[in-house]
């Protein structure tokens, strides 16, 4: 009679003796411990029903997507299955960068060795360079242009690749206390009897007063510093009176040839002397000095026959 047959359940199982055909002991050899594991390793069945064996953690792919115009790339990675290529991660394709987690297409500029600029400075006025030829650009947005600096804005002044205020003088002003003023003003103002005078203190100019009591009446004329003041008339103004003739000997006297007198003797806008107005010798306060009289500056003088005229 063969005893109780035993079943051949694990992997490593092998019937070591039979009875009738049938299995009635067995062996079981324990499958060795994985090592090398890139990954480490986990617990697993040894093929006899125990779980002791050391089995490496599998090997998978890190990344199942990339964006487009990129491409992954590779790492070596050692498991139970032996060493293989797994997707580690990805890069853009030649002529793209990354930017914001995509491949943005590479721009294309030239050399532009006269654009020394990466950015325009504060206040500049810049020209800028962004023609295609060989030089590749990593970022669109900035590095695929340069500048130059051709001019500043009003009030600064180019020096070097940036700008700078521009001094006072260079404002066609001048400096005062560290602030900017006009060249006709002075700084600080001017000390007591002084006054400014296109940006420089003179000496007070202390206008003459107006002339009062008039004889003749009053115009205006200059008071000395700039402006004008009230002044007597010398004399009264003839200019509306006619003329006699130059000779008046006929008119006047012409049975007294002796008193005659030529009129253009006295007859002076320097000298205000009376003017012949109507036949009437008209004195300088437009009184008419009546006949055989002439006024000569200040008075009336009578016609005699002295050859002497009086011409103040």
């Amino acid at each position: 009679v063969c005893p109780a047959t035993v079943s051949l359940n694990n992997p490593n199982d092998k019937c070591s003796k039979t009875c009738e055909g049938n299995c009635i002991e067995k062996t079981c050899t324990p499958t060795a411990n994985q090592t090398g594991c890139t990954n480490g390793t986990k617990a697993c069945d040894d093929g006899c029903g125990g779980t002791s064996r050391k089995c490496c953690v599998p090997c998978v792919n890190k990344i199942n997507s990339k964006p487009e115009n990129s491409s992954y790339t590779y790492s070596s990675c050692t498991d139970g299955e032996g060493s293989k290529q797994i997707q580690t991660g990805w890069s853009c394709n030649s002529g793209y960068h990354e930017k914001n987690g995509a491949c943005e297409k590479d721009c294309q500029i030239d050399s532009c060795s006269a654009y020394p600029l990466t950015s325009c400075p504060t206040n500049g006025n810049c020209s800028k360079c962004t023609k295609t030829a060989t030089k590749t650009a990593q970022d669109c947005s900035t590095d695929g242009t340069r500048y130059k600096l051709d001019s500043c804005a009003s009030g600064y002044q180019v020096s070097g690749n940036s700008c700078r205020e521009q001094t006072c003088e260079e404002k066609g002003q001048k400096t005062c206390n560290g602030s900017c003023i006009a060249t006709s003003e002075c700084c600080g103002g001017c000390s007591s009897g002084y006054e400014c005078d296109n940006g420089s203190c003179i000496l007070a100019c202390s206008p003459e007063p107006s002339e009062t009591n008039c004889t003749y009446g009053s115009g205006s004329c200059s008071d000395g510093c700039g402006g004008t003041r009230l002044c007597c008339k010398k004399c009264l103004d003839c200019s509306g009176y006619k003329k006699a003739a130059t000779n008046v000997c006929n008119t006047l006297y012409p049975q007294s040839p002796e008193y005659c007198i030529n009129v253009d003797v006295f007859y002076s806008y320097n000298s205000c002397v009376g003017k012949v107005y109507n036949n009437y010798q008209i004195d300088n306060c437009g009184q008419p000095c009546g006949w055989n009289s002439y006024w000569s500056g200040k008075q009336c003088y009578t016609l005699t026959n002295s050859t002497t005229l009086h011409i103040d």
